[in-house]
This record gives structure tokens, C-alpha cells and sequence, in this order.
């Protein structure tokens, strides 16, 4: 079977469909956010429907964790696009003027693109480093847990917050248990 079919006969839906779910969710959710008011009825059955993005963002990024050869490689990638897209997540949800500001003959950065909130690439890219803390043999459990809040503790600032934090670690402990997978 080719990797761009659809539908798996075997298992179900491939990686392929899955990741064309999650963009057609995120982007009704997006244009509901842009056109529409939340409690029209597009607005809520979007917004919904963009809830699907979550789970499966967050159950490929623990997937990739077992199957990626480097995993420093990894989250150094994770951790340069979280970098990148803060300041588009930024102007595009709260920003009410331009990155730069030209005030008395200078270029300025404008400060609200320092902004604490940051986008769910961070959220995930912290939901890595907690499955990567929890696969560690070398640490006793109270220092797991410990680095795991403080994990969730870092996600606060960022869309998903903790929730992305630990649906990739959910997904990551119960790996390869579907059902497991599913109640999680």
C-alpha cells in the first residue's frame, strides 16, 4: 500500500490521514477565529471541530520520539520553530501595532513581541522533554515527577499550556496500546 493512501485496510486511518485531518481542523478553527463570532453556530461547530488538532499533533510528536534517530537532533528542531513562530503567534493574537516602530529617527522593536505567551509549538516541544524525562532509566521517580511540573509549569505561557504537555506524555507511556492510547 503507498504511504499517501487514505485509508489503511489493515489498521484504519494512515499517518497521512490523520495529518490531513489535523490541518483541515486547524484551519476551519483558524478561519472561524478570523470570520465568524464564537457563539454563532459555525463559530462553535469550527471552533469543535479545531479541537481535533490537539490530540493528534501531540500523539505524532510522541510517536516521533520512538522513531526518530536523533532525538537531541529532534527537539532542537522542535525548539528552533518554536522560537520562529512566537513572533508570527504573537502579532496575529495580540499585537496592535507593527514589530517595529520608528520613533524619533530610529527603528525600534516593538516590546509586545516579547510577549510571555508564546505558540503550542513550546507546548509540545515541552510535552517531548517530559516523555524523554519519563523514558529515562538513569532518574528516580521523584526527580520524574518533580521535572514533569515543571515542564507543565513552563507550558503555562504557551497555547495548550500543560494539556500538550501531558497528552505526549500520555501517549508516549502508552505506546503502542491504542486503546490505552484513546482513553488518554
Amino acid at each position: 500500500m503507498s504511504n499517501t493512501a487514505i485509508i489503511n485496510n489493515n489498521r484504519g486511518l494512515t499517518a497521512t490521514a490523520l495529518k490531513y485531518i489535523a490541518i483541515a481542523a486547524m484551519l476551519l478553527d483558524h478561519i472561524a477565529w478570523v470570520f465568524s463570532d464564537t457563539v454563532t453556530l459555525f463559530g462553535w461547530t469550527s471552533h469543535f471541530i479545531g479541537r481535533l488538532t490537539a490530540p493528534i499533533m501531540c500523539f505524532f510528536i510522541a510517536e516521533g520520539y520512538y522513531h526518530t534517530k536523533n532525538l537531541s537532533k529532534y527537539m532542537l528542531r522542535l525548539a528552533i520553530f518554536a522560537v520562529i513562530s512566537h513572533f508570527p503567534y504573537v502579532m496575529m493574537s495580540s499585537l496592535t501595532e507593527p514589530p517595529l516602530i520608528f520613533e524619533s529617527g530610529s527603528v525600534v522593536l516593538n516590546t509586545e513581541m516579547l510577549s510571555p505567551t508564546t505558540s503550542v509549538i513550546f507546548s509540545l516541544l515541552m510535552g517531548l522533554c517530559a516523555l524523554s524525562v519519563w523514558k529515562n532509566k538513569k532518574l528516580k521517580m521523584p526527580i520524574k515527577i518533580i521535572a514533569i511540573i515543571i515542564l507543565c509549569g513552563a507550558a503555562l505561557f504557551a497555547d495548550w499550556q500543560f494539556w500538550a504537555v501531558l497528552m505526549v506524555l500520555a501517549f508516549g507511556i502508552f505506546h503502542g496500546d491504542k486503546k490505552k492510547q484513546f482513553i488518554a
